[in-house]
């Protein structure tokens, strides 16, 4: 979901803050404004928490009594003048119906209780949470793909379904114990009764599983089948002022699992906060190209003459280099993965016009995705190519096998405009958990590589005979192979026997900055 699609609105009960909700209830106020969750010391307890869902900024307008409604912005300085003025007429028309007194029983309801199915929503959830004071488990549901219902069913028949998932799972819990619909397609479960553990919970959250995705809920005679996830939270293992937090934040590692409900453990907070610390490193450092490129040579197995540099992303965080597979997971969701892209190309196609100075043959190869060939990236590698007056024979771009055969339509059409061009293609990580023969012979590549897990196990018999066996396959389709992470002369020897064309790893050199690739590479002419 793009939020930019979206007004994000909040009602609010009149929870004591210093924020611009207590802006717009105390002091004679209507408005509180938020201009900045960045740099907005009040809303600071809120802050993390508001950027990591897009909110960069926010207004509280005050309707009756203790009743406000927040609007969130992913924009900073969303609520100029001619917004807020907007806002106030808006109020004005709201504020008029509430003196005739037609809607205050319907709004007040609503603060506490869920319209579509009844059942208490998250400020009343909030409500009862902070008056009870003994033991508890929460457990929060998600639907998953419930957005799918919605466009396949409508809307009217989604709420329906709402409707019954509620029903279904009050059938699950004892009568002390309650059910929320949170938000959207999220329900929580507060359970009170002491017969719940960890182990009970499982169970009823496995029976519930079953119900819904093999038994099917029933809407207007049509059963719908859903896949669930969710999180649990112990009142023996959190604060009771960071459950719901604890909650939201085991959701992380379970969001992309069918039937998985995490346990809430005091390293998610920590681990989902540098995070949200990454995605904002992230868009930094591309709004402000702050992404190095380090090179690693890879060299002729018999001559060990250096054939290519690949060009590796590297970045820095108060002077320490990043967890780059973290990164570029975070970069991967966000879809964000071109601009990285294009910023290494242009540094890449800077660099390789010196390189070429020490060696004319030398060539590099550039790590591209999935979401690279579904851009107008190779409209821009052209581009840098043809305007720095490069060869594009001395490039390469290399994709891992799994991201090749995802769309392999897609990949058949993105390599056949680089051989258009005279740029090679390497297939990355081949052989490794998502191999696929069929898929993979059918796209054009000129070099495979051999993953270093392979490479660090090549003395047992068994991943000889597979490393063997790839070398075997590409010199049978006339392509070459190379061979990552070599970091002895044993594995060198090997490889060397078992005829693999190039060598890449630690026991030549391990990547490096441009100023030292280029005294690397004069040394080794």
């Amino acid at each position: 979901m793009k939020r930019s699609q979206y007004l994000i609105i909040e009602i609010n009960n009149g929870v004591l803050s210093k924020g611009p909700t207590g802006e717009a209830l105390y002091n004679g106020n209507i408005l509180g404004i938020n201009p900045n969750t960045c740099t907005n010391e009040k809303v600071a307890p809120w802050k993390d928490n508001q950027i990591k869902n897009g909110f960069y900024s926010s207004i509280s307008v005050r309707l009756i009594y203790d009743l406000t409604i927040n609007l969130y912005s992913e924009f900073t300085d969303f609520y100029t003048e001619e917004i807020v003025n907007i806002i106030l007429s808006i109020r004005t028309s709201i504020m008029m119906a509430y003196e005739k007194n037609k809607y205050i029983s319907k709004l007040k309801y609503l603060t506490f209780y869920d319209e579509i199915t009844n059942l208490g929503n998250l400020n009343k959830f909030k409500k009862d949470f902070n008056e009870y004071e003994g033991e508890y488990t929460l457990c929060m549901i998600n639907i998953k793909d419930f957005t799918s219902i919605n466009a396949n069913f409508g809307f009217e028949f989604g709420n329906k379904l709402l409707k019954q998932i509620g029903i279904e799972l009050k059938k699950h819990i004892k009568k002390i114990d309650e059910v929320y619909r949170m938000y959207d397609d999220r329900f929580l479960l507060f359970l009170k009764a002491n017969i719940w553990n960890i182990e009970t919970i499982k169970n009823i959250t496995n029976k519930i599983y079953n119900i819904f995705s093999n038994e099917g809920i029933e809407v207007n005679g049509q059963k719908v089948f859903l896949e669930i996830n969710g999180s649990l939270v112990d009142s023996k293992n959190i604060k009771k002022e960071k459950a719901l937090e604890g909650l939201i934040y085991a959701y992380v590692f379970a969001k992309n699992v069918v039937n998985k409900f995490v346990i809430y453990e005091l390293w998610m907070s920590e681990e989902v906060q540098y995070r949200v610390h990454l995605k904002e490193l992230l868009f930094k450092a591309i709004r402000e190209k702050l992404f190095e490129v380090y090179f690693q040579p890879i060299v002729d197995i018999k001559s060990y003459e250096i054939v290519q540099f690949e060009a590796l992303s590297r970045l820095k965080d108060n002077g320490k280099f990043v967890n780059m597979e973290k990164l570029m997971n975070i970069a991967t969701e966000l879809q964000i993965i071109p601009e990285i892209t294009k910023i290494v190309v242009e540094n890449v196609v800077k660099h390789l016009k010196i390189f070429k100075t020490a060696n004319p043959d030398i060539g590099v190869s550039i790590n591209v995705s999935k979401l690279d060939m579904e851009s107008d990236f190779l409209e821009f590698f052209k581009d840098k190519v043809i305007s720095n007056e490069l060869n594009f024979e001395n490039f390469s771009l290399e994709i891992t096998e799994r991201e090749s055969i995802e769309d392999t339509k897609l990949t058949q059409n993105f390599v056949k405009k680089l051989k258009e061009v005279g740029v090679k293609f390497e297939i990355d990580d081949f052989g490794v958990a998502y191999s696929n023969l069929k898929q993979s012979v059918s796209i054009d590549f000129d070099v495979l590589k051999i993953d270093k897990s392979f490479v660090d196990r090549i003395f047992e018999e068994r991943i000889k005979i597979v490393v063997s066996t790839i070398i075997l396959f590409a010199k049978m389709l006339n392509v070459k192979t190379i061979a990552e992470g070599v970091e002895t002369k044993e594995q060198l020897d090997i490889l060397k026997e078992l005829g693999v064309d190039y060598i890449q790893g630690y026991y030549f050199a391990k990547p490096m900055p441009f100023e030292e690739a280029v005294e690397y590479l004069k040394k080794n002419m």
